[in-house]
């Protein structure tokens, strides 16, 4: 499902990891917003592998907020590592 934001940003939501390169397959995104708890793996080994994700922004959202857990997500590739809650000016502020 697509709908645009009050941002004005194009967004579509996915439940799980195969969702997500389903929908990466059929769309070109400019920036991915993961939570680490999908349901079908691991995202930060996700985000390791050789996909096309080098040109795409990655924000991480979770309520993992502790020490190791925000390192990890950046030596994974996030650009971004928010612990919920997270409002949503925060996110827009670093697409932009």
């Amino acid at each position: 499902m697509r709908f645009r934001n009050p941002e004005g940003f194009s967004v579509q939501g996915a439940s799980s990891l195969a969702a997500t390169q389903a929908a990466m397959a059929a769309h070109d995104y400019d920036v991915l917003i993961l939570d680490l708890g999908l349901p079908d793996g691991e995202v930060l080994a996700w985000l390791q592998t050789p996909q096309d994700l080098r040109n795409k922004g990655a924000i991480i959202t979770t309520a993992r907020g502790d020490d190791i857990s925000r390192n990890s997500g950046v030596r994974a590739g996030a650009d971004a590592y928010l612990v919920k809650s997270v409002l949503p000016e925060e996110i827009a502020l670093l697409i932009r």
